[in-house]
């Protein structure tokens, strides 16, 4: 094993916490191919007297297979803010399971796989995985019905928050302000 710092960098960081020439966290490697490392100079959004330590992999090189690249999803469009929408999407998937008997199905293969000495058969594979695909189905065509609108939020960092919540709050300070209300 050995220490991707020294590795990558040439020598180790100052610090690895918020007090100066405190070098106590340490990460080890071996087999990894790590691009770059480093550690975040502050602790935000938890406090801690660490600091983070962020590395960059060689995904291609490290698993010699195919990914994705990270994303973001869309918004869902159900979001459980809205209490009409939730009650109105577990009635119509309760509905939906009931209706296709789902329950039926998957008390059927449990009891065939207590009872068979050996794994389940490619049949049975086969089975759950209609069910599951039948159940995704069901669930996204409940979230289609059962909500009136995309949801177009915005997926802002904590410090974005803390800035939003700061001007509102001195802005309704200069209101109150201007009107001698306060």
């Amino acid at each position: 094993m050995d220490d991707p710092f020294i590795r990558v960098m040439g020598s180790r960081p100052n610090s690895t916490t918020v007090t100066p020439i405190s070098d106590i966290d340490y990460i080890l490697s071996y087999g990894i191919h790590i691009d770059t490392i480093s550690t975040l100079q502050q602790s935000f959004p938890c406090h801690s007297d660490h600091l983070g330590t962020v590395f960059d992999i060689d995904l291609a090189c490290s698993f010699s297979s195919s990914y994705t690249d990270i994303c973001q999803n869309s918004p869902r469009m159900l979001t459980s803010g809205n209490l009409w929408s939730v009650n109105s999407y577990i009635k119509h998937v309760s509905e939906q399971i009931k209706g296709h008997k789902l329950e039926e199905k998957v008390d059927s293969l449990l009891e065939r796989a207590i009872h068979s000495p050996t794994m389940f058969s490619t049949e049975d594979t086969i089975a759950l995985n209609m069910i599951d695909s039948h159940l995704t189905d069901i669930m996204l065509a409940g979230e289609q019905q059962c909500s009136g609108r995309w949801s177009q939020r915005q997926f802002w960092s904590p410090q974005q928050r803390e800035i939003t919540r700061t001007f509102s709050y001195w802005k309704q300070k200069s209101i109150l302000e201007s009107k001698k209300l306060f």
